[in-house]
């Protein structure tokens, strides 16, 4: 499939923000003047979940009265004499952005200020994602053949969601780092459409989309908040994500002719070589995509969160509380 990329845009699509403190606290929800509180949202049904009941009992969800962006606060743990989870952050803040207004550095950090002059605890990044969007103009829709070109690290072979069938992950989804790649187009139409502008509507019915996420998770390289405005995610490609397709050449010179390998993913190329006996050094008979690796490195490179994040300070807690320790004696 010949690939005619458009643009490609990079954004934060996602920030969660955790708190250092396991002390009580009650959180009052309309303290957030920015956001219109739509109210509490259970995180289950069955506290007898085990799993479930190391967590939260239910969520806060605030909408941005200006963009529209989700916001969840989670404040409530299980404390009950068959559930407690003291031991999990007293505040949890997730931030989700939206495809027509991208999630701003200044508006987490009006949320961080908020949340820190009233409850004097310290919120540090605990999982970001990076967007990159790759926008095409082809006759059919390149995501699949843009997921079966990708290297993430050593993996060639992205699992499937169970339960959104255009999304793919190339790690698990809960280790410090996973690469995620859907197709963006596909879900904005079936679950967002009445979420989008009329641009963006025209834009989708003409280009299609497909979105390769790199979510980075707790300390894994995620700055501070103040240091992720400014941080440089060039890094991202080559180490977790390269596009690669075979070697004309160096497969010609082992007599493997073109029409055997034309269309097939890496995954498919290397059982096709696997069958021919060359089972060693698969990359060697790989080479970059240059049409989807170079726009991708500059977008990365460009890409600021923010250019002046001294124009939105970070509050400091006022009271600073020590931390709760157990303390062991001999009687």
């Amino acid at each position: 499939m010949k690939l005619l990329l458009m643009k490609t845009r990079v954004s934060i699509d996602h920030i969660t923000l955790t708190s250092d403190d396991r002390r009580y606290l009650k959180f009052d929800p309309h303290i957030l003047s920015r956001y219109k509180y739509a109210g509490p949202v259970k995180t289950t049904d069955s506290p007898e979940n085990k799993d479930v009941s190391k967590s939260y009992r239910f969520f806060y969800e605030f909408f941005h009265l200006q963009t529209g962006h989700k916001l969840h606060v989670f404040a409530d743990r299980y404390n009950t004499k068959q559930y407690k989870t003291l031991f999990a952050p007293n505040l949890t803040v997730k931030c989700f952005s939206s495809w027509d207004t991208k999630l701003a550095y200044s508006e987490v950090a009006w949320v961080h200020n908020i949340l820190v002059e009233n409850y004097h605890v310290r919120l540090v990044p605990s999982m970001v994602h990076v967007a990159v969007d790759l926008y095409f103009e082809c006759r059919a829709d390149p995501y699949l053949h843009v997921l079966g070109s990708i290297k993430s690290g050593r993996k060639i072979a992205p699992w499937k969601h169970p339960d959104y069938p255009n999304t793919y992950f190339f790690q698990l989804a809960n280790a410090p780092f996973c690469l995620t790649v859907y197709d963006k187009r596909v879900q904005l139409l079936d679950r967002k459409r009445e979420e989008l502008s009329a641009e963006s509507l025209t834009e989708l019915d003409e280009l299609y989309v497909t979105r390769i996420e790199s979510r980075f998770r707790n300390s894994y390289p995620i700055a501070a908040l103040g240091g992720l405005a400014t941080l440089d995610f060039s890094w991202i490609y080559p180490r977790h994500v390269k596009f690669l397709k075979a070697d004309r050449e160096k497969l010609g010179n082992r007599g493997i002719k073109a029409r055997e390998y034309r269309g097939l993913s890496l995954t498919e190329l290397r059982q096709l070589l696997r069958g021919k006996g060359i089972s060693n050094n698969f990359t060697y008979y790989l080479r970059e995509i240059e049409s989807l690796a170079e726009p991708v490195k500059a977008a990365l490179a460009g890409y600021r969160w923010e250019a002046k994040p001294e124009k939105y300070p970070l509050s400091v807690p006022a009271l600073v509380i020590p931390k709760q320790r157990v303390v062991f004696v001999r009687h």
